[in-house]
C-alpha cells in the first residue's frame, strides 16, 4: 500500500508546448519525515518541469496523478489495511487485498428516478452475468448512495491487471480503478459525505499549517461526526458464498464503521 505519515509538496513555475505559463505542483509521501517528503517533492516537480516541454497543458495534468494527493493516516497502518481521512473529511479504509469495486449511477435531469432505476436494473443482470462466469466467486453487495459496492469475500486479492479488469468488467467508477492502481490497495469511503447530510464541506485540507487551521478543522469534524450519526454509507443488499478468514475482522470493521446492517438514510 502506498499509504503516508509525513506529506509536503513543491510548487515549480513552467510553461506548456504553447506557451501559457503553468505552476507545477506535486505532492509526496514519506513515512520516514516530511522532509524526505519534501525531498522527493521537489525532484518530482523537476521532473514534470521536464516533461512538460511539448506536452498539451490538458494532458500534463495528469501527471498531478491521483493518488498522490495527501491524506492524513490516521493511527498505525496493519499489514492488511489502513485508515486515512480525504479532503472531504471522510473516513477512508485502505485495504491492500480486500477487493473492494465501487459502481456509481449518476441520475440527471426530470427523469432521475426513471433512468436511475433502468440503470440499477441493468447493472443486477450484468453483475449476475458476471457472477456466472466466475463461479465460485464469494460477494457481498452494499448499495450506496449513488449506486453499488461489492466486495470479494471468498480470498485476498491484491490489486493486478487482472483485478483492474475485473473492476472494468463491472462497471467501476474509472477514476476509483487509477486511485487503486496508483496506491496499489482497494478504497472504501466509510463515513459520509458531508453535502449528502446537508453539511458544510471542511474548512481547509491536510496537511494543516497552523493551529487555528487545526482548530477550525476540529470544531468542523466535531460538528460532522454528530451530523453522521443518522446517516450510513451503504446498506448490505446480499451476501454470496463464502468468506475467507482472513477478511472475516476487515468486513466486520467495514461494515459497523459504514451501518451497514442498519435501516438508516445513505449518504
Amino acid at each position: 500500500m502506498h499509504i503516508f505519515r509525513y506529506w509536503a509538496h513543491a510548487e515549480l513555475p513552467a510553461k506548456d508546448a504553447s506557451g501559457n505559463q503553468v505552476q507545477l505542483r506535486k505532492w509526496r509521501g514519506s513515512n520516514t519525515s516530511a522532509e524526505e517528503a519534501l525531498d522527493d517533492a521537489k525532484q518530482a516537480v523537476a521532473e514534470l518541469a521536464r516533461r512538460i516541454t511539448g506536452i498539451d497543458i490538458g494532458d500534463a495534468q495528469q501527471y498531478y496523478g491521483p493518488g498522490v494527493m495527501p491524506e492524513e493516516l490516521m493511527g498505525d497502518p496493519s499489514p492488511t489495511h489502513a485508515l486515512t481521512r480525504n479532503r472531504y473529511g471522510c473516513l477512508v479504509l485502505n485495504a491492500e487485498s480486500a477487493m473492494f469495486v465501487d459502481v456509481d449511477m449518476p441520475a440527471q435531469g426530470w427523469l432521475s428516478k426513471t433512468l436511475f432505476g433502468d440503470r440499477e436494473k441493468k447493472r443486477q443482470e450484468s453483475l449476475h452475468s458476471w457472477l456466472e462466469k466466475h463461479p465460485g466467486t464469494g460477494l457481498r453487495i452494499y448499495r450506496t448512495a449513488a449506486g453499488f459496492r461489492y466486495l470479494f469475500t471468498h480470498k485476498t486479492l491484491p490489486v493486478t491487471e487482472e483485478t483492474l479488469q475485473w473492476q472494468k468488467e463491472l462497471g467501476a467508477d474509472k477514476l476509483y480503478m487509477r486511485l487503486c492502481k496508483a496506491q496499489q490497495c482497494y478504497r472504501a469511503r466509510l463515513t459520509p459525505k458531508p453535502w449528502r447530510m446537508k453539511h458544510q464541506r471542511p474548512p481547509n485540507a491536510f496537511p494543516r499549517q497552523t493551529p487555528k487551521d487545526q482548530a477550525a478543522f476540529d470544531k468542523w469534524l466535531r460538528e460532522y461526526e454528530h451530523a453522521s450519526r443518522d446517516y450510513a454509507t451503504c446498506r448490505l443488499v446480499e451476501s454470496r458464498g463464502e468468506i475467507h478468514p482472513d477478511l472475516e475482522n476487515l468486513i466486520r470493521l467495514h461494515d459497523d464503521s459504514t451501518r451497514a446492517e442498519r435501516d438508516l438514510p445513505l449518504a
